[in-house]
């Protein structure tokens, strides 16, 4: 039971890793400012839909251990199967998103600045490498179709758990009235 405090302090520790963090993207412009913004997308097939390189990284490990957490967790009474397989629905998604954007395409800032010329102009420069690991992309659908076999074997094991319960209740029962009926 310790280990699940650990790996949700984990968890949050990875989640605070991932969530972006740069402020240089904030700008507040004057009203006499003069904007341009130009944007080009270059071998993209998602036509600028790209998943952000952290965000496909973390659904990745997110799903990953949302998946081993309901592997491992210990199933000793009803609630502790009903938890596991709301777990293992939880890391569909995830997966899923990791699945699409190794399919379609990984957007990777590699790096960011900003120029100024003259007259007051400010330009921002921003790098993107674009990946396409169709790949991983293929092994994230093999990844979905494990993660539901998992959810399939949790129902079944706490089906099998119900009945081994009711199967036990039956039997205490019928030994409290053959107790009951020796004492007479």
């Amino acid at each position: 039971m310790e280990k699940i405090p650990v790996l949700l302090i984990a968890f949050c520790l990875f989640a605070l890793v991932v969530v972006p963090a740069s402020a240089s993207y904030d700008k507040t412009f004057l009203p006499t400012d003069t904007v341009i913004v130009n944007q080009s997308f270059v071998q993209d097939p998602t036509g600028g839909a790209s998943a952000p390189w952290t965000l496909w990284v973390g659904a990745g490990l997110a799903g990953l251990v949302l998946i081993i957490l309901c592997l491992i967790r210990p199933k000793s009474q009803r609630m502790d199967y009903e938890i596991n397989i709301i777990i293992s629905i939880l890391a569909w998604p995830f997966i899923w998103y990791w699945t699409w954007g190794g399919l379609t395409s990984i957007d990777y800032v590699v790096g960011n600045g900003i120029t100024s010329s003259c007259n007051d102009v400010t330009i921002m420069i921003t790098q993107h490498i674009i990946y396409t690991p169709w790949v991983l992309g293929w092994i994230g659908g093999a990844g979905s179709v494990f993660a539901a076999f998992v959810t399939a074997l949790l129902v079944s094991q706490f089906s099998l758990f119900k009945d081994n319960e009711a199967e036990a209740q039956a039997q205490r029962q019928q030994r409290g009235m053959t107790d009951d009926n020796e004492k007479q």
